[in-house]
């Protein structure tokens, strides 16, 4: 998972602890979670772009989520924040990178756990994750 994963995901999951409808302040976000503010802006767009969020502009503006966390997987929120979800290059769906894939052991291994992962992050959604977590007001 790359820092925009793990960021974009720790983010994503504030909203979402917001409520659906309830806007949350990409300041506010970035403050309670230690993270660069224009980092976390450019992130949020992609979850814009991705209909995983709404952006609210103006005075009163912020993030909102798009359509309810339950129907937010993992899989598709990182794959937003940050790229595909792969466990080594030869996973990332081109043809043949390496032209060892038919007789890599390894590629065979990383196969298997890469569609373990995706099945975990398909099933894993957002709402499920905003309630196991909790963060820390800063005073």
């Amino acid at each position: 998972m790359t820092r925009s994963g793990e960021y974009g995901i720790n983010g994503l999951l504030y909203v979402a602890k917001r409520g659906q409808g309830k806007l949350a302040y990409v300041r506010e976000v970035s403050e309670a979670l230690h993270i660069s503010q224009s980092f976390l802006s450019k992130i949020f767009q992609s979850f814009v772009r991705k209909g995983i969020l709404h952006s609210h502009r103006g005075a009163k503006g912020g993030y909102s989520l798009a359509r309810p966390a339950r129907e937010i997987t993992l899989k598709e929120a990182l794959e937003a924040a940050q790229g595909p979800i792969a466990l080594n290059r030869c996973l990332l769906g081109r043809r043949r990178p390496c032209g060892r894939h038919r007789r890599c052991g390894l590629h065979w291994v990383l196969s298997a756990a890469q569609r373990s992962i995706e099945e975990r992050f398909n099933k894993t959604t957002v709402a499920h994750l905003a309630q196991t977590t909790q963060f820390l007001r800063s005073s």
